[in-house]
C-alpha cells in the first residue's frame, strides 16, 4: 500500500485497540481518500472522489455504499454538533474492516492477479 494509506489504516488500527472510537473513525476516512486519491480520483471532496472511482468501475456497488459509510462516519467524527453521541465501538470495527477489505481489494487482489498471470506466461 502506498505509504500515505498504510499509515492512516495503521493509525486506524491503534486507534481501535485504544478503544479511541472516534480517532478510529477519522484516520478510516483519512485512509479512504488516500487511496481513492492514490487511484486518481477526482473531485473537490471526498464524495465526489468515491462517486468517481465508482464511475471508473474501480469501485463496485456495493463497495462504493459502504465507502459513502465511513465517509459519514468519519465526518460527524471529524467535525462534531454539540449533544452528537460519540461513535459506537461497533460502527468504529466495522467500517475499519471496510478499509482493509477495500484496500485488499485496490491493491492486494490486483498485484496478486498479475503475479499469477506472470507466472502462467513463464510456464
Amino acid at each position: 500500500w502506498p505509504e500515505a494509506v498504510g499509515r492512516f489504516w495503521l493509525q486506524a488500527q491503534r486507534n481501535l485497540q485504544a478503544e479511541n472510537w472516534d480517532a478510529a473513525a477519522v484516520m478510516a476516512r483519512s485512509a479512504l481518500q488516500a487511496a481513492l486519491r492514490d487511484k486518481h480520483a477526482k473531485g473537490v471532496n471526498l464524495k465526489q472522489e468515491i462517486d468517481d472511482l465508482a464511475g471508473m468501475g474501480l469501485l463496485p456497488p456495493i463497495m462504493k455504499e459502504w465507502s459513502d459509510n465511513v465517509r459519514e462516519l468519519g465526518n460527524d467524527s471529524a467535525h462534531p454538533q454539540p449533544e452528537q453521541p460519540p461513535t459506537s465501538p461497533q460502527d468504529a470495527e466495522d467500517v475499519c474492516r471496510f478499509l482493509t477489505f477495500l484496500l485488499e481489494c485496490l491493491y492486494d487482489l490486483p498485484h496478486r492477479i498479475e503475479k499469477y498471470r506472470q507466472r502462467k506466461t513463464s510456464e
